[in-house]
């Protein structure tokens, strides 16, 4: 654990923007829905619901219900088992998600399913992220923390790309989210080979 710690400690920046990136990339995209929202329905998603509106309405409900709720559960794995375990568990919840959603034209509860994942998803990957304050000291842990919260915000930005490239584009919303798979893929191999086992204390 000292030698991870000591590795973390002399590539701190590098450490801490894999972080603050995998915040902006997965904790608070959920809430660029107004976005993903003409997306899907131009794509057809729920379009022989009786109640269309409702479905999407459901869709982000379960999506902003699963970010809120995920701090719970994904905060006691991180206690109980470390950074790296939780990064691990947390990809594997977003790819699962992500591939779900990919697949929403084709099943509208495949979109509800893994748009309530994503959001519990988000939260994981950005907690594994926050003990890397302590390796700042009183020096910088409270800009890194500003960080986070920013980068957590600037996620809904993710979804306005995604609108961009389908209307400029013709980014088919399979695409995307096929796509998208790199990010999981990307916060799996950093839990591997970078987190600690162990959350560096202050």
């Amino acid at each position: 654990v000292g030698r991870e710690h000591a590795l973390l400690y002399q590539n701190r920046h590098m450490a801490a923007g894999i972080g603050l990136l995998h915040t902006f990339l997965s904790a608070g995209i959920v809430f660029g829905w107004a976005s993903l929202y003409p997306v899907l329905r131009h794509e057809g998603v729920f379009e022989y619901e009786k109640n269309r509106t409702l479905s999407f309405s459901t869709a982000f409900t379960c999506g902003a219900i699963g970010n809120y709720l995920s701090n719970l559960p994904m905060g006691a794995l991180l206690d109980s088992k470390g950074p790296r375990t939780t990064g691990i568990v947390a990809s594997i919840l977003m790819f699962t998600a992500l591939f779900l959603c990919s697949n929403a034209v084709e099943s509208g509860t495949s979109l509800i399913i893994g748009y309530g994942l994503l959001g519990f998803a988000g939260p994981a990957i950005q907690l594994p992220t926050l003990h890397l304050s302590n390796l700042f000291g009183t020096n910088g842990s409270a800009l890194y923390m500003s960080l986070q919260a920013a980068a957590f915000d600037g996620g809904c930005l993710v979804f306005t790309i995604c609108e961009f490239l389908a209307k400029w584009y013709d980014v088919e919303l399979k695409e995307f989210f096929s796509f998208y798979l790199v990010v999981p893929i990307s916060v799996l191999l950093t839990s591997i080979l970078l987190w600690p086992k162990e959350s560096i204390q202050s």
